[in-house]
């Protein structure tokens, strides 16, 4: 067993938000090891690595992720600290190896506006709108995001377990940070069409694979769930200032599927928790994001108990967790109409009537012109009276 020889990279700093540059310093003792770290998203080898020599000088957003090395010995578990530096934000330019295009035409955009790199005003005013949310920051082996033929974020449209990959994924709120290991895809429909916007949303999956199987973290207040396997960073693609159509750029808004979720909730039923997170990947500023937990199995257990196998949910026109017989029930009674108390009530055994109300309530008062195309999820609990 490998005694690990770093429990935390920093000694007198750790991950967070920091008005000037400064150097982090290792508390760990290297003694007979090898201490390498990585600057670029990558986890450090022995081959890629960069030797750790008594000080890291931070001068910008930077990820940190390191990790000890000793000859016939396990490495030790990977760290990874990102020091965010929000008067830098607006100078930071990708890495010239970063691809000029995504994809086969759409042109790479990875610097905030450059009217702000000249603007002392307006970069302090920056700095200081990039401190009031939350920060997330996820570091990514570029290749897994850029490669032409691999990279998820050059072949948005691709999905599946084939398209994940490995991520670390820090959350830095005002008053404490986490960090957790995990599997990352692009999340979303037509969103992922690279035309649609250059500004994708992603799905985070916490696994066994990558290190803790589930982020425990209260995320999202006391009044929800403290155990994700998964999150949904939600980028806005409709209603946005990145969206094709003009219509719609003019009507940019980024709160309408937050309020709905909480609207929901405050009509007395279950949705999903939403707050805003400022992104940084590998460094370099992403947007606001909304943070969202997912509306699967595993949010039916964390809400209505059991375990996530004795759900079944439907998400659109597909089942993506248990079986689809109640649903089929369902459709086949309202196929046939209910012209007596019996047939009615019978209903009322599949269908939570009063929420189902409430539902379509909010849809019509939202105006959701963009709601029977695969997004929604129903459920139920696989049980008598479920």
């Amino acid at each position: 067993r490998y005694d690990a020889v770093l429990t935390h990279l920093p000694s007198r700093t750790a991950r967070g938000i920091y008005a000037r540059a400064f150097s982090v310093r290792s508390a760990a003792k290297v003694t007979g090891k090898t201490m390498l770290y990585a600057l670029d998203g990558r986890d450090p080898t022995m081959e890629t690595g960069l030797p750790y020599e008594g000080g890291i000088r931070i001068a910008r957003t930077t990820t940190v992720r390191a990790r000890a090395f000793r000859e016939h010995w396990v490495p030790s578990p990977l760290v990874a600290h990102t020091f965010v530096l929000p008067f830098r934000v607006a100078a930071h330019q990708a890495p010239a190896a970063y691809p000029s295009t995504w994809g086969e035409a759409l042109t790479a955009d990875y610097t905030v506006d450059p009217s702000f790199s000249s603007d002392v005003d307006a970069q302090q005013e920056l700095a200081a709108a990039l401190t009031t949310l939350p920060t997330i920051a996820l570091a990514v082996d570029p290749s897994h995001l850029f490669d032409p033929e691999s990279g998820i974020y050059t072949n948005t449209e691709s999905d599946g377990a084939d398209w994940e990959r490995p991520a670390s994924f820090e959350f830095i709120d005002y008053e404490s940070s986490m960090q957790i290991h995990a599997g990352l895809r692009i999340h979303g429909r037509s969103s992922r069409k690279p035309m649609t916007s250059p500004k994708h949303s992603f799905r985070l999956l916490f696994k066994a694979q990558y290190g803790d199987g589930t982020l425990r973290a209260p995320l999202f207040g006391a009044d929800a769930a403290e155990g994700f396997d998964t999150l949904v960073l939600h980028a806005t693609s409709n209603y946005s200032w990145t969206f094709p159509l003009v219509e719609q750029r003019v009507r940019a808004q980024y709160t309408r599927d937050a309020w709905a979720k909480e609207t929901q909730r405050a009509m007395g039923h279950a949705s999903a928790h939403v707050r805003y997170a400022q992104l940084y990947i590998n460094g370099l500023y992403w947007g606001i994001y909304a943070v969202s937990e997912r509306p699967d199995a595993n949010f039916m257990a964390s809400y209505f108990g059991g375990r996530w196998e004795d759900y079944d949910v439907r998400k659109g026109g597909e089942t993506v967790d248990g079986e689809d017989r109640a649903w089929r029930t369902l459709l086949a009674m309202s196929a046939d109409g209910f012209e007596s108390e019996e047939s009615y009530a019978a209903l009322l055994d599949v269908l939570d009537i009063d929420n189902f109300i409430d539902y379509m309530i909010l849809n019509h008062y939202a105006g959701n012109e963009n709601w029977d195309y695969g997004n929604w999820y129903a459920a139920r609990r696989r049980a008598p009276g479920g």
